[in-house]
This record gives structure tokens, sequence and C-alpha cells, in this order.
């Protein structure tokens, strides 16, 4: 069990300079999110240059947080006597002291694993190395703007739209349940921020109320599909590419997730490049249809692999994005070939062959994504379904996996358009959010917000409500390379199968590798 939960957690962990041990109750901590107070009046979290602090906090402002208490460079040393300010832009995980002490006050996002500072090595056995994957507060990472729910008592990270979309002609839209809106005096409220190194471009944004038989629970399918289920289903074995039990990772949302290392895997090796779930479930009688379910997000190393794909175009990164919005074949091309090397592919087993039956975008990394699959059963037979889930290695975290079956339609479905929706600076937004004509909303700096709100129609008789958030963009990671393009590399991601699966696993190499000669623990 510790295999996996170690791989991932020093993945995420790797965001911090100096590799210093963090343990289970720490999550990312963005600043935007930390600026938004009340803080708890005992807070303990880990700033950038990797010290560790537990402070009582004796007063906050924007910008800072002032307080008594200790500090520590590593988890096994003594504490230190600490008083002083601590600058709220240097905070980069941050913990939760007791359940629910933080929400609605520090509103956090990806918990880190248990295992990060205390389980042994890589699968592999390559030791506890870290890697300076990816740093969320700057730094150039990015993966698309946030959205807030405001439950009634605060704001709640629910969602990443158009993930993965990194340029226009990439725009897509995306459909989040927003599991934590609550309303008020029938209002319902989003808050939208841009926290990282980018700008967001937000041409549509729908608020939808879903309206479903008591009792039903509605996912958003990959084909924009509102799936209605009566229930979701456990797998009976799930087994990983590696021949390994992987059930007690996928059973339950409870964030002990999967996620293929990529410690001791051979790049030369073409059966090592990819990584996956082969999972099977109890088929009814008469079931024509099922909804594969899935409760998962992106790899903090996938975001990095994205960017480097951008940088390897060097000065001539401009140039790469303008003939991609431009070119439909050579965009197309693009698309194809990161679909296949990094989106997660999903096959049913039909007699001794797989057909494939569908693909998951990215999600981001910061939060779970509840999200289906529609499956055809027409052409497997038996009593069970056995679906093949696989990516490039070390690109996918997996929470959970279930399937329903016999779907249903949603009772009835009304989108709204926000009835307010302004900026920071009080700039009206509705005309720029109505519909999809080309005009956007453009969030260039992490100083930019906006808040949104709608107005919600009394529930019906006997039905169930949920909501839905159905948003269109991209974004653009503010990176500028200098250098001379490598078309070498860029034309073999392109036309060969498992080269960009490959050079990740080359450049994980190289990352662990700097790290053991910095001295990194």
């Amino acid at each position: 069990m510790s295999t996996y939960r170690t791989t991932f957690a020093l993945l995420v962990v790797g965001l911090l300079a100096g590799g210093c041990g963090v343990s289970s109750h720490y999550r990312f901590a963005y600043p935007n999110m930390l600026r938004q107070g009340p803080y708890p009046r005992d807070l303990r979290f880990v700033t950038r240059d990797g010290y560790e602090y537990k402070l009582r906090a004796q007063g906050a402002d924007s910008t800072s947080i002032q307080g008594a208490g200790g500090r520590r460079r590593e988890p096994t040393a003594d504490w230190v006597q600490f008083t002083g300010s601590v600058c709220v832009d240097s905070i980069v995980l941050a913990a939760e002291p007791s359940v629910g002490a933080l929400r609605g006050a520090l509103t956090l996002a990806s918990f880190v694993a248990a295992a990060a500072a205390t389980q042994g090595a890589f699968k592999g056995g390559e030791g506890t190395l870290t890697a300076d994957f990816y740093h969320p507060t700057g730094g150039g990472g990015g993966s698309c703007p946030f959205v807030y729910s405001n439950d009634g008592r605060g704001w709640v990270f629910e969602a990443e739209p158009f993930a993965g979309a990194v340029f226009r002609g990439m725009q897509r839209t995306t459909v989040d349940r927003l599991d934590h809106s609550g309303l008020t005096k029938g209002i319902a409220r989003l808050k939208i921020t841009c926290e990282l190194d980018e700008t967001e471009h937000i041409e549509q944004l729908r608020f939808q109320v879903i309206d479903h038989a008591v009792g039903t629970i509605i996912i958003p399918a990959e084909d924009g599909r509102l799936c209605v289920l009566g229930a979701v289903e456990s797998p009976i074995w799930a087994m990983d590419s590696d021949g390994l039990d992987a059930m007690d990772f996928i059973t339950e949302s409870d964030e002990q997730e999967w996620s293929a290392s990529l410690a001791g895997r051979d790049p030369d090796q073409p059966d090592q490049v990819r990584a996956g779930l082969t999972i099977a479930f109890q088929r009814p009688p008469d079931a024509t249809e099922a909804v594969l379910v899935l409760d998962l997000k992106n790899t903090p190393w996938a975001t990095r692999m994205l960017r480097e794909v951008l940088e390897l175009n060097g000065r001539e990164l401009e140039s790469w994005y303008t003939t991609l919005n431009t070119s439909p074949l050579v965009r197309s091309a693009f698309l194809n070939a990161l679909n296949r090397e990094a989106m997660l592919q999903v096959a049913i087993r039909e007699d001794d062959s797989w057909r494939p039956c569908g693909r998951v975008g990215a999600v981001g990394h910061g939060v779970n994504k509840l999200t289906a699959v529609v499956v055809d059963l027409a052409g497997s037979t038996g009593d069970t379904v056995t679906i093949r889930l696989d990516s490039g290695a070390g690109f996918w975290a997996i929470d959970r996996i279930g399937i329903g079956f016999f779907p249903t339609d949603p009772v009835a479905v009304t989108t709204l358009e926000p009835t307010m929706a302004r900026d920071q600076d009080g700039h009206d937004l509705r005309d720029a959010l109505r519909s999809v004509d080309g005009v956007y909303y453009e969030m260039p700096t992490t100083q930019d917000w906006a808040e949104l709100e709608f107005t919600v129609p009394p529930a019906g008789i006997s039905c169930q409500r949920s909501f839905v958030l159905e948003t269109t963009g991209y974004y653009k990671m503010h990176i500028h390379p200098e250098g001379e393009p490598r078309q070498d590399l860029l034309a073999r991601f392109m036309v060969e199968p498992g080269a960009f699966a490959a050079y990740s696993m080359e450049r994980y190499r190289e990352v662990v590798s700097a790290q053991a000669e910095r001295g990194q623990p």
C-alpha cells in the first residue's frame, strides 16, 4: 500500500525548495487562498525556504502573519523558538489542525499523502529523493483558473476549468460539479481567481441547476452528457500494470490515491513508459450501457511536463502558438499526440481484445474532479465488465473508480447566467461571460479575481437538486524561453507513440540525479 502513496507524495513534496519532510495534515497553500482569512489561532505551515512553523497567531493582514512559537528545518529536528512575522507569499503548504477548523478560513487543496516523510523508498528501491518538480506560487507554473463556491460559511475550492488548454486553439468547455455551493436567500455565489503565473481567458460561464430523482446522483461525462445514476458500484478486483493489487487505493474517495511510480522505470523499454489499471465490475443482467465514474486529478509532474513541451520551442514559442492557433492540421497533430501520450485512455475488454471507448482530458492537480465516461456494452459478453485505464506513467492520481448502470436523464436542467459578475475593481463582467463570441474576461495577474451571483429558482416537488458549472476558455503560461527550439524532440513527440512519456522518464531521472548531487535528502 505504501508504494503508490509514497511515490505520489514525493512528487507533491518536490515543490518545496530543499525537500523538507511533510506529514499528512498538510495541503497546498496558494497565497490568494491564505489572504482570505480569518486564521485559526493555532497555525502550522511550511515556507518556501523549507522551514516548518507552528505558531500561536497574534495578528495578521493581507501580506503577513504575526505570531510566536517555533520553527525547524528538518521534521526530526528540535523546535527553535520563533517570534515574528511570516510573509503569506512564502507559504507553500499549510496544515489542517482539526477536522473542520479551516473550513471557510484557509481553503486549501490537494492532500499531501501521509507517507511522504516516513515511508522508506520509491518503488524500485531508489531511495527517498525528492525532486524540485513544480512550484505553484511563482516561477511560471500553470493550471487554469480556480473556482470557489460559497457554502454559507466561506469559500471552498471546487474546480479548475479547462485544464491543459494552454493556447487559444486549445480552448475547451468543461463541466464541473459544485458540491459545496450553498444558497443564501436563493442566491448562489462563486469566486474565480488567478493564482498562478499565467493569464486566464474566460469566454463563457454558465451555472446549471440540475433537478433529478431523489436518491440519485449526477455526474458530468467527458462527452458533455449529464449522467443520472441510482448507485455507483465498486470493482470486484483491480490490478495495476505491474501486476499489483490496487483495490485499496480506488474503492473509496479517501485521498489515498493510486499513481504510477516513475522511479525504477526504463525509458528505453516500450512496455514501461505507460502505466495504468485494469478493473472488473459485476455486470447486471440486461445492461447495455455503463457509466464509468472516476475521482481523480493530474500530478504536479504532469503540469511540469506540459510546461517543458512549451519551453522546448525556445525563442520561437510565440511563433509556435501562432501556428497552432491558425493551422487546423498542425493543431490536430499536436492535440492527437498530447491525447495519446498524456490523457487517460479508457478501453473495454471484448473477447480477446480491447476496444477504445473514451478518454479523460486534463483536470488539473489542485483539486480532485469527479467525471464519467459512458461505455457501450453491446460488444461485451458475460457477467463482468472489464475496463483498462492507461496513460504515460506518472501523469495521473486516481482516488476512486466505480461504475453505474441504467443511467437516466435529468428531470430538468436550468441554465443560468450571472445576475452579478464583478472583478476586483468593480467592473461588470456579465457581457464578457455571456456567450462564446470572441470576447473574454482576462485575468493577467495573481491579483485578479471576480465574484459572481446566480439567482436560483425554487426547487420542484419530489426532486433532488445539484449544481454544475460550465466554463469555456483557455490560459497562457507566463514563460519566455530563450535559445534554439528543439524541433527534433517536438517532431518525435508528434509522430512516435511513447516518445513523450519516455522523455518524461528521462527528465525525471535527470531531476532526481541533480538533486542528489546538491545533497538534498
